[in-house]
């Protein structure tokens, strides 16, 4: 196993895990429940946390790939762009859920201000996770881009795509 490897194997444990502790935490806001809020604030902090794991191993990766043919250096580029803005969002995340997760334990009362900062900061940092991993998908798979060239099914003929 190697460096790109890892990071394809990583990288989705970031967005994915943001995405179920987002909604954990949402449900225990909903349900008034505590533990189900701190199981969400648990599961942020592990999602962010796994952002770093995700950039180190896509700094490596990158040093693979690029001088390998066929490789879009723009399209790295702009991916890991992408990414260090991931990472400013998985600090922001991982900050609010633990500073949430501190105050649960010590300061209960101090939760509800550091709920109602998390949900936006949350959402922005999935809408920055999915930025960085749909620009690390069209590395290699450019069909999920717009505007997309695609082989028709009668004859093979190039048409562009109707979305």
């Amino acid at each position: 196993m190697n460096d790109a490897h890892i990071h394809l194997l990583v990288n989705h444990v970031p967005t994915i895990g943001q995405v179920i502790g987002f909604a954990v935490f949402l449900a225990g806001l909903f349900l008034k429940n505590e533990t189900v809020k701190r199981t969400g604030a648990a599961i942020i902090l592990f999602a962010a946390a796994a952002v770093f794991a995700a950039s180190m191993s896509g700094e490596r990766a990158e040093e693979m790939v690029e001088g390998m043919a066929g490789m879009n250096g723009n399209l790295i580029h702009d991916h890991e762009e992408a990414g260090e803005a991931a990472v400013t969002g998985g600090i922001v995340s991982a900050a609010l859920a633990l500073l949430y997760l501190l105050a649960a334990w010590k300061r209960p009362g101090f939760t509800r201000i550091i709920s109602w900062l998390m949900i936006p900061a949350i959402a922005v940092s999935i809408f920055l996770l999915a930025q960085a991993s749909t620009k690390g998908g069209l590395i290699r798979h450019p069909e999920i881009g717009s505007g997309v060239q695609s082989v028709q099914s009668n004859g093979g003929e190039q048409g562009e795509d109707n979305d």
